[in-house]
Protein backbone atom coordinates (compact mmCIF):
# COMPACT_ATOMS: atom_id res chain seq x y z
CA UNK A 1 0.00 0.00 0.00
CA UNK A 2 0.89 3.23 -0.70
CA UNK A 3 1.61 6.29 1.58
CA UNK A 4 -0.92 8.51 0.05
CA UNK A 5 -3.54 5.55 0.31
CA UNK A 6 -2.62 5.27 4.44
CA UNK A 7 -2.61 8.68 5.01
CA UNK A 8 -6.16 8.56 2.91
CA UNK A 9 -7.55 6.25 5.51
CA UNK A 10 -5.71 8.11 8.12
CA UNK A 11 -7.35 11.19 7.76
CA UNK A 12 -10.97 9.25 6.70
CA UNK A 13 -10.87 7.22 10.40
CA UNK A 14 -9.95 10.20 12.21
CA UNK A 15 -12.71 12.14 10.83
CA UNK A 16 -15.00 9.54 11.41
CA UNK A 17 -14.82 8.97 14.78
CA UNK A 18 -13.80 13.20 15.79
CA UNK A 19 -17.67 13.33 14.05
CA UNK A 20 -18.64 10.54 16.05
CA UNK A 21 -17.33 11.91 19.12
CA UNK A 22 -18.68 15.60 18.89
CA UNK A 23 -21.88 13.85 18.07
CA UNK A 24 -22.18 11.78 21.22
CA UNK A 25 -21.26 14.65 23.38
CA UNK A 26 -23.56 16.72 22.17
CA UNK A 27 -27.24 16.66 24.65
CA UNK A 28 -29.15 17.66 21.73
CA UNK A 29 -28.46 14.49 20.05
CA UNK A 30 -28.45 12.19 23.17
CA UNK A 31 -31.77 13.86 25.09
CA UNK A 32 -33.80 15.69 21.90
CA UNK A 33 -36.75 15.68 24.40
CA UNK A 34 -35.42 18.13 26.10
CA UNK A 35 -34.32 20.96 23.44
CA UNK A 36 -36.63 23.73 24.26
CA UNK A 37 -37.10 23.07 28.18
CA UNK A 38 -36.64 25.44 30.84
CA UNK A 39 -33.10 26.80 30.79
CA UNK A 40 -33.43 26.63 34.56
CA UNK A 41 -32.10 23.50 37.17
CA UNK A 42 -29.47 21.32 37.84
CA UNK A 43 -26.68 20.69 34.98
CA UNK A 44 -26.84 17.33 33.72
CA UNK A 45 -23.42 16.18 34.42
CA UNK A 46 -23.30 13.62 31.89
CA UNK A 47 -24.08 15.34 29.01
CA UNK A 48 -21.18 18.06 30.25
CA UNK A 49 -18.83 15.74 30.84
CA UNK A 50 -18.92 14.34 27.07
CA UNK A 51 -18.86 17.87 25.75
CA UNK A 52 -15.86 18.41 27.75
CA UNK A 53 -14.59 15.65 26.02
CA UNK A 54 -15.05 16.46 22.87
CA UNK A 55 -13.59 19.77 24.15
CA UNK A 56 -10.48 18.40 25.30
CA UNK A 57 -10.27 16.29 22.82
CA UNK A 58 -10.98 19.03 19.50
CA UNK A 59 -11.05 22.26 20.81
CA UNK A 60 -13.80 23.63 18.18
CA UNK A 61 -16.11 21.26 18.02
CA UNK A 62 -16.38 20.78 21.79
CA UNK A 63 -16.77 24.73 22.06
CA UNK A 64 -19.30 24.17 19.40
CA UNK A 65 -21.15 21.03 21.53
CA UNK A 66 -21.00 23.39 24.26
CA UNK A 67 -23.07 26.30 22.84
CA UNK A 68 -25.59 24.19 21.00
CA UNK A 69 -26.45 22.35 24.11
CA UNK A 70 -26.52 25.30 26.48
CA UNK A 71 -28.47 26.94 23.77
CA UNK A 72 -30.87 24.75 23.31
CA UNK A 73 -31.35 24.01 26.96
CA UNK A 74 -30.09 20.03 26.99
CA UNK A 75 -27.19 20.69 28.84
CA UNK A 76 -29.90 20.86 31.99
CA UNK A 77 -31.75 17.98 33.92
CA UNK A 78 -35.73 18.50 33.35
CA UNK A 79 -37.73 19.96 35.82
CA UNK A 80 -39.85 17.59 37.95
CA UNK A 81 -42.84 16.56 36.06
CA UNK A 82 -41.24 18.22 33.18
CA UNK A 83 -43.26 16.63 29.98
CA UNK A 84 -45.49 14.42 31.88
CA UNK A 85 -48.93 14.13 30.89
CA UNK A 86 -51.34 11.51 32.56
CA UNK A 87 -54.60 11.09 30.59
CA UNK A 88 -56.16 9.85 33.87
CA UNK A 89 -55.11 12.80 36.00
CA UNK A 90 -58.03 14.11 38.29
CA UNK A 91 -56.43 16.76 39.33
CA UNK A 92 -58.95 19.70 40.40
CA UNK A 93 -59.14 22.13 37.58
CA UNK A 94 -59.98 25.87 37.51
CA UNK A 95 -62.57 26.86 34.75
CA UNK A 96 -62.14 30.56 33.93
CA UNK A 97 -64.76 32.03 31.71
CA UNK A 98 -63.79 34.48 29.40
CA UNK A 99 -66.31 36.10 26.67
CA UNK A 100 -65.68 34.69 23.25
CA UNK A 101 -65.74 38.72 22.29
CA UNK A 102 -62.62 39.19 24.62
CA UNK A 103 -60.95 36.14 24.02
CA UNK A 104 -57.40 37.22 22.54
CA UNK A 105 -53.78 36.41 23.08
CA UNK A 106 -53.03 39.49 25.08
CA UNK A 107 -56.44 38.53 27.23
CA UNK A 108 -55.29 34.83 27.95
CA UNK A 109 -51.89 36.38 28.86
CA UNK A 110 -53.15 38.53 31.09
CA UNK A 111 -55.32 35.64 32.82
CA UNK A 112 -52.88 32.94 33.55
CA UNK A 113 -50.54 35.07 34.75
CA UNK A 114 -53.01 36.77 37.23
CA UNK A 115 -53.45 33.12 37.97
CA UNK A 116 -50.10 31.46 38.22
CA UNK A 117 -48.41 34.42 39.67
CA UNK A 118 -46.04 34.17 36.74
CA UNK A 119 -45.16 36.19 33.64
CA UNK A 120 -46.70 34.15 31.02
CA UNK A 121 -45.78 34.92 26.91
CA UNK A 122 -47.42 33.15 24.00
CA UNK A 123 -45.13 33.32 20.93
CA UNK A 124 -46.11 32.48 17.89
CA UNK A 125 -45.95 28.96 17.21
CA UNK A 126 -45.36 28.11 20.92
CA UNK A 127 -48.31 26.97 21.74
CA UNK A 128 -51.40 24.99 20.69
CA UNK A 129 -55.45 25.57 21.22
CA UNK A 130 -58.49 23.17 20.89
CA UNK A 131 -61.99 23.89 21.99
CA UNK A 132 -62.60 22.07 25.29
CA UNK A 133 -66.00 20.71 25.52
CA UNK A 134 -66.03 19.87 29.23
CA UNK A 135 -63.16 20.59 31.53
CA UNK A 136 -63.09 16.52 32.84
CA UNK A 137 -61.92 16.27 29.02
CA UNK A 138 -58.78 18.27 29.63
CA UNK A 139 -56.01 15.43 30.59
CA UNK A 140 -57.39 13.58 27.72
CA UNK A 141 -56.89 16.40 25.59
CA UNK A 142 -53.81 17.89 26.86
CA UNK A 143 -51.98 14.43 25.99
CA UNK A 144 -53.58 14.10 22.60
CA UNK A 145 -51.79 17.03 21.52
CA UNK A 146 -48.86 16.59 23.71
CA UNK A 147 -48.13 13.67 21.51
CA UNK A 148 -49.56 14.94 18.05
CA UNK A 149 -46.53 17.52 18.58
CA UNK A 150 -43.56 14.53 19.00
Amino acid sequence: MSRIQDRRRFLIASSLSVSATTLTGCGSILHPERVGQPRTGPIDWKVAALDGVGLMLFLVPGVIAFAVDFYNGTIFLPARNYGELNADRNDELLAIDVSKNELSQETVENVLSEHTEQKIALGPGKYQFKPLPAIEQFWGLASRMRTSLS
